[in-house]
């Protein structure tokens, strides 16, 4: 997170913003929860585990909802023959 989501000042990886004192521990450690699971979701495609795969994607775009993570989701929909929530990921983006 490289700025306070209240005050908008710059956070550079503090737990509590310098400016306005909000806590942003859960905040950072919830990135972090999700940049876990995208790791788990790519590690899991490089070994065949779609499943898994999707389960971790999902999680982690459940966190972040962030077009790399929506990317990630649909790829691992298709994969997993989910093509209803692909071609909503896919709707979804060509909408915006």
């Amino acid at each position: 997170m490289d700025r306070c989501p209240v005050c908008n000042a710059s956070s550079e990886e503090q737990r509590v913003c310098r400016r306005c004192k909000a806590p942003l521990g859960k905040i950072m450690d919830l990135e972090q929860d999700a940049i876990e699971h995208r790791e788990k979701a790519v590690k899991a495609f490089k070994e065949n585990r779609f499943h898994e795969m999707f389960f971790h994607a999902k999680r982690c775009r459940g966190i972040v909802n962030s077009p790399e993570n929506s990317q990630l989701l649909a790829t691992a929909a298709i994969l997993i023959r989910r093509f209803d929530l692909a071609y909503f990921l896919w709707h979804q983006k060509t909408a915006q």
